[in-house]
């Protein structure tokens, strides 16, 4: 008989989300996976995860997460870093080695010292770049032969809205960039997703909830909070699962009046929060 698994934030801890899948007694290929969204962004395994996704469709099933909605806002920025090679490759160089006090070349006058004729520009991208900032000036070194700066102005932009807190997706962009057109496609199938909810009808494990919703975050606020008048027919009995908001144990707050349970199963960054429905008696 097979079982389901909602599992909480994921963030690119792909050995994490494998070993409490096994753990657990996952059957592979059997066994409904439901996710509460960011599976991306803060840990270094996020293709291995999107991957996993990708080879498991059949049995998995992706509530959005806000990451993967600010991934999908800024898709059609890596499209265009990834179609010349030689972009792509310096661009990924840059994410690799950032580091939120690092310096970043801003000012316009020190990009227009960059300018420089064919046989100056050959010599200086014949050497190889190492630092995070050698790969910024050879980024913008090779754009500008051909560019204006708009393709610098434009990693300006993923820098500041992308890499670092709140997001930390330098990694993910980084694996998108150095896979290949299969490992993008993946990627944007994951930042293109809709679904917003997803709600599994009771079993008899489950009698007294009339449902389970398992959303990205708690749908009535910050973790603690709950349907304040608690007379809303739709949210009377219902198991909400949700993450979004990170613990070192999983959250439970039930609500007498409505009959309402809600759990934030997110342990990221150091763990994957997973429970298996069937079980979830247990931790009530």
């Amino acid at each position: 008989m097979s079982s389901t698994y909602i599992i909480g934030d994921v963030h690119g801890n792909y050995n994490g989300l494998v070993e409490s899948l096994q753990k657990m007694g996952w059957k592979e290929n059997e066994d409904r996976l439901i996710f509460v969204g960011d599976l991306v962004d803060r840990g270094i395994a996020n293709k291995k995860v999107v991957d996993f996704v990708a080879e498991h469709k059949d049995t998995v099933h992706v509530v959005l997460g806000n990451h993967e909605r600010q991934h999908k806002k800024m898709a059609q920025y890596y499209r265009i870093l990834a179609k010349n090679p030689t972009v792509r490759k310096l661009a990924a160089g840059i994410f690799l080695r950032f580091a939120e006090r690092e310096r970043i070349i801003r000012a316009g006058d020190e990009i227009n010292t960059m300018r420089c004729d064919e046989k100056e520009r050959k010599e200086f991208l014949n050497t190889a770049p190492k630092t995070f900032l050698d790969y910024q000036k050879h980024f913008i070194v090779y754009t500008m032969a051909w560019e204006d700066d708009s393709l610098w102005k434009l990693m300006l932009c993923l820098l500041d809205e992308m890499c670092g807190a709140p997001y930390d997706a330098q990694h993910t962009i980084y694996e998108y960039l150095t896979g290949s057109n299969k490992t993008r496609e993946r990627f944007e199938a994951v930042f293109s997703n809709t679904a917003a909810e997803f709600v599994i009808n009771t079993t008899d494990a489950l009698a007294r909830y009339q449902s389970v919703r398992i959303t990205h975050n708690n749908p009535f606020g910050g973790v603690h909070s709950y349907d304040g008048d608690e007379m809303l027919t739709e949210h009377k009995n219902t198991l909400y699962v949700f993450g979004h908001v990170p613990h070192d144990k999983i959250i439970r707050i039930d609500r007498e009046r409505s009959g309402c349970t809600y759990l934030d199963i997110d342990l990221s960054p150091d763990k994957v929060g997973i429970v298996r429905l069937e079980d979830i008696q247990d931790i009530l």
